[in-house]
């Protein structure tokens, strides 16, 4: 995974396990969030057929939930 990480600029912002809701409601201990330098890259990344790989290990385990966002100009 480093190497496809590596190879599409992807650069991870988490530590998965850590996450915390302090107000609201949501009921989940972990959010990775990744980096990459834009949305289309981003969405090359998620098209891949490497990654489509790694999609397949995720085949009978619980379901999750991918969102892609674009960041803010500049920052």
């Amino acid at each position: 995974m480093a190497e496809l990480n590596r190879k599409y600029g992807a650069r991870i912002l988490t530590q998965s396990g850590t996450a915390r809701c302090v107000e609201g409601e949501w009921n989940h201990d972990s959010m990775v969030i990744i980096e990459f330098a834009s949305l289309t890259a981003a969405q090359q990344f998620y098209q891949s057929q490497e990654y489509a790989a790694v999609k397949a290990l995720r085949q009978g385990a619980p379901s999750i939930s991918i969102v892609v966002v674009d960041g803010v100009p500049g920052e």
